[in-house]
């Protein structure tokens, strides 16, 4: 769904000839197999590499990655690391930020608002690091943010998923879809919600892909991106200034 934003329009001319795209993520980016603990050779991000050959695609997907940490040691906080990633790479063209489900764990979020808190750590740091990139480049490159999958129901009795997830942790994904919608709004960005295109964790721990899920996430990004390069562009500036949110 487009964002409300002001922007210029980008024909398919002017595309770059390689369109530079950061893939940024969880476990489920990296390709994590429950089953096998290794990475899933048709997962999402080689699909996408396969359907768009003129993609220069950076994917950076680490297992346990969150979109913060109440931890100031924690590996895997997703706001302390975005900046610094974003400021080693060209030129973007386009951002993708597929987070939130080990922020909906029990021991991270008791809540739908936990949850969105640490969304919104998040976003704060990825404006600063946009922000930085206009300064450098000149330009902002588009973000799409994608809600985390669901849990679907096959998954409710297997160990892993009662353990980590749980009732609230199930509660908390479903809230997540909005919640993703109502940030990208708010930060002009655009968003794909896993329940609009039937993104479902796989039947072994509800949160992990199967090779199925991975493929309706990349054809999902793929037509999320493919929208976003006709109808928003990359806009030239960031209207609202640094600390008001992005656009």
């Amino acid at each position: 769904m487009p964002a409300e934003t002001s922007s210029c329009s980008l024909p398919e001319a002017d595309r770059p000839a390689h369109f530079r795209v950061l893939l940024f993520g969880d476990s489920n980016i990296w390709g994590y197999d429950p089953q096998s603990g290794l990475q899933q050779p048709d997962r999402a991000s080689v699909r996408l590499g396969q359907m768009h050959p003129d993609w220069e695609l950076t994917v950076s997907g680490q297992n346990g990655r969150s979109f913060s940490s109440r931890d100031p040691l924690s590996a895997e906080d997703g706001s302390r690391q975005i900046g610094p990633l974003l400021r080693r790479l060209q030129s973007l063209d386009a951002v993708i930020i597929a987070l939130g489900a080990n922020d909906a764990r029990r021991m991270n979020c008791q809540s739908a608002q936990a949850w969105q808190a640490s969304m919104e750590l998040f976003l704060h740091a990825l404006q600063d690091a946009l922000y930085g990139l206009q300064e450098r480049d000149g330009k902002v490159p588009p973000v799409l943010l994608v809600s985390p999958p669901l849990i679907p129901d096959c998954a409710l009795s297997a160990m892993d998923c009662r353990i980590f997830y749980g009732e609230s942790g199930q509660s908390i994904l479903k809230a997540a879809q909005s919640i993703t919608e109502k940030m990208a709004r708010r930060y002009g960005m655009q968003v794909l919600r896993a329940d609009t295109i039937g993104l479902y964790g796989g039947c072994t721990d509800g949160i992990h892909l199967d090779a199925d899920g991975h493929r309706i996430l990349a054809e999902g990004i793929s037509a999320a991106v493919e929208q976003m390069i006709k109808q928003t562009a990359v806009p030239e500036s960031l209207p609202h200034g640094r600390k008001e949110g992005y656009l």
